[in-house]
């Protein structure tokens, strides 16, 4: 069973969110990454069930400590109190970084 939306339904459409919505549910979604990149997405589902992506962050070699600060400074700056965060399983282990794991 394949899960997802058929080609037809995509669609991207640009929009400047300067704040979330009221009432909806956030979503802030992390692919760790250090010599490969960190990635971060904020979402939301909409009132008709759309997902609009209004934020994104990506960087690389930079450490937890400080992409934690700026997932902060994002969610202050976009009026965005994430719901779910979701991070990718890997984000367990230990790592090269101090021996540290994901801790916001």
């Amino acid at each position: 069973m394949k899960l997802g939306l058929s080609r037809s339904a995509r669609r991207v459409v640009p929009i400047e969110v300067v704040v979330c919505e009221a009432g909806v549910e956030v979503f802030c979604g992390i692919d760790p990454g250090y010599r490969h990149m960190c990635a971060v997405l904020w979402a939301y589902l909409d009132h008709e069930d759309t997902m609009v992506v209004f934020d994104e962050l990506a960087v690389a070699k930079t450490v937890i400590s400080e992409v934690c600060k700026e997932i902060k400074l994002r969610n202050e700056r976009r009026g965005a109190r994430p719901n779910w965060y979701v991070i990718d399983p890997a984000a367990r282990n230990k790592n090269g970084q101090r021996f540290t794991s994901w801790r916001c």
